[in-house]
């Protein structure tokens, strides 16, 4: 069985043409040009398939089968959580440099309208955004003046029992 790769760049897809021999005298290929002995099927697969592979397959069923046994699905995906941060924002060291908004993954933070004493803009939780952290540390690692740091949520808000 011969099998053929090209990539369709208009819908950015796969099209794998599969000739299977048949006993038939002749039939057309996909570019209309006649081709003794064989037919053809054309079956689109996920862009996310590299072009380097093999299939070794006679129908579009076998194909979505054998795609199906290749995705990699964590074992233990129910009892992932996203983690969740607590955002602490000391706003006197602030010297609006703007890091911390810029490349926060989740947006959570924003430019506040207000000033603070140095006369800078400081980051403040945008609204809605509250729980959104992620506790990444994004923006502690890129604050030049350390205005900014997160912490577990779980551990922020964890009680200990009072000494005595």
């Amino acid at each position: 069985m011969n099998q053929m790769f090209t990539r369709n760049k208009s819908i950015n897809s796969i099209l794998v043409k599969f000739y299977i021999m048949s006993n038939s005298s002749s039939s057309k290929n996909g570019s209309g040009e006649s081709v003794s002995g064989t037919s053809t099927k054309t079956v689109e697969v996920s862009r996310a398939i590299h072009f380097n592979f093999k299939i070794d397959a006679m129908t579009p069923e076998k194909v979505k089968n054998w795609y199906n046994e290749i995705v990699r699905v964590p074992l233990d995906l129910e009892d992932k959580k996203k983690p969740r941060g607590q955002l602490y924002i000391i706003p006197i060291r602030c010297k609006e440099c703007s890091f911390c908004w810029e490349y926060c993954p989740e947006d959570v933070l924003v430019k506040s309208e207000t000033l603070n004493v140095k006369g800078y803009y400081f980051p403040t939780i945008a609204e809605g955004k509250e729980t959104a952290c992620v506790h990444c540390s994004m923006c502690s690692d890129i604050c030049p003046d350390f205005a900014i740091f997160t912490e577990d949520y779980e551990e922020a808000h964890k009680e200990e029992p009072i000494k005595s």
